[in-house]
């Protein structure tokens, strides 16, 4: 199935810095080193609900960038928020990294994933299994949902590609 990508819902979850869960992240591993540059995410922003996109090297922040809710056009539309990193950052095979988004106020942002039937559906789509929704509360353990990928992801700046492999 060439350009089918399964997925049998679409959930919008609403959360802030005191919710349940308050950091929903994409978790992946990299099958080459690669560099990034920024990351964009879908969401949806309440007036006045600032919070941050962190990339993560297991549980320690690689970089952390503030959005600022005022400066986003037309709230209350879901959109793609871009961000830049204050650097470039090094991702690297074997580790596990989490881009996430964590609110920093009591408003709510408003982020989407799809769901898949079986986690071997992720197969169809950019990254495979290795790309997945992962949740945590207040900077506990992060609980991994295989079946479901948020809609958010990085900018390529460089690939290493391995010895052996044409280009």
């Amino acid at each position: 199935f060439i350009d089918a990508y399964p997925a049998s819902a679409t959930t919008a979850s609403a959360f802030n810095s005191g919710s349940g869960a308050d950091e929903r992240a994409l978790e992946f591993t990299v099958p080459m080193s690669v560099k990034v540059n920024g990351a964009w995410a879908v969401v949806l922003i309440a007036a006045s609900a600032d919070f941050d996109v962190v990339l993560f090297d297991g549980t320690t922040p690689m970089d952390t960038v503030s959005v600022d809710s005022n400066a986003i056009v037309a709230a209350g539309a879901a959109r793609m928020v871009r961000v830049p990193f204050s650097a470039e950052q090094q991702l690297d095979v074997g580790h596990t990294y989490r881009l996430a988004l964590k609110p920093t106020t009591a408003n709510n942002i408003t982020a989407y994933d799809f769901t898949v039937d079986i986690a071997g559906h992720l197969q169809a789509w950019p990254g495979g299994e290795a790309y997945y929704l992962s949740t945590r509360v207040d900077a506990g353990a992060w609980t991994p949902a295989l079946t479901r990928r948020p809609l958010m992801g990085l900018y390529g700046s460089a690939v290493d590609i391995p010895a052996g492999i044409s280009r």
